[in-house]
């Protein structure tokens, strides 16, 4: 029998090295196009905005704060559960009486930190102390509460607790009025450092009088001057000629006239919404 030589043809190496390249440029191709749409997708089922996770009394405690496009660039990030962190935020729409823009704290967990109806709520982050309203807005100015005075500072920007002596515009008169608060913030009451202080408003006489007698709680009559300094070890005329002595102590040995100034309680700036 005559046998017959069967050939085939093979492709050559260059011709499968292009198919290859061909295959691996196309798979490169699809990846850039279909994981962009997958990624796309994902973040149109993120829930975005603030987020009604229960019902709470106060209101803002059943929200979280999910990120949104609009506060990143990195779309990593969006829509990331805030926690731990500051805000800037417009309030939710469906809680009335919140402002229409406020700086919150969402802390571990997501929880906006607030008050309640008509006190504020004073919590401390990062070593220092802030101030929230029943509506979880940061609050700012000279706040009283429990009956003690507290400064938030001037702005939203700048609401951290304030403690030692400083000086602000509390609305009392035309110039700023000189504070002083203990290390919790508190407003200071008594003598401290040689100066009289009330719910930490520093007390002084009317220039014009030059010196005047305050009744300092716990303490008792005081001559003070019109820095607010207390007079010791002194002998001095007010501003009518009326004569007055103090000894070491503070305590007045003589006495110019019958009066006591009323002691000049501080407003507070703010009032805690309901």
């Amino acid at each position: 029998m005559t046998g017959r030589m069967i050939t085939r043809q093979y492709p050559s190496i260059s011709a499968i090295m292009g198919n290859m390249l061909i295959f691996i440029s196309i798979r490169k191709v699809a990846r850039r196009s279909i994981a962009p749409q997958g990624h796309i997708g994902s973040l149109r089922s993120m829930q975005m905005g603030w987020v009604l996770v229960k019902t709470a009394s106060p209101a803002i405690k059943g929200y979280r704060y999910y990120v949104s496009n609009v506060e990143t660039v990195s779309l990593e990030k969006a829509g990331e559960r805030l926690e731990n962190t500051w805000m800037m935020l417009e309030s939710p729409e469906d809680i009335d009486g919140g402002s229409d823009k406020g700086k919150y704290y969402f802390a571990s967990g997501g929880e906006p930190v607030c008050g309640v109806s008509g006190k504020y709520k004073i919590k401390k982050i990062n070593g220092m102390q802030y101030a929230f309203d029943v509506y979880g807005n940061a609050a700012w100015g000279l706040l009283e509460i429990d009956n003690a005075f507290y400064y938030f500072g001037d702005s939203d920007k700048n609401c951290a607790g304030i403690t030692g002596r400083c000086s602000f515009a509390d609305g009392t008169d035309n110039r700023k009025s000189i504070y002083r608060f203990d290390s919790s913030g508190k407003g200071v009451t008594g003598i401290k450092d040689g100066y009289f202080y009330y719910n930490g408003k520093l007390q002084k006489a009317d220039p014009a009088a030059r010196y005047e007698v305050f009744d300092v709680p716990e303490t008792g009559l005081r001559l003070i001057n019109s820095s607010g300094k207390v007079m010791k070890h002194a002998k001095v005329k007010d501003g009518d000629g009326g004569e007055w002595k103090t000894n070491t102590s503070g305590i007045i040995t003589l006495f110019g006239s019958d009066c006591v100034t009323q002691i000049v309680e501080p407003e507070a700036t703010a009032i805690a919404p309901d």
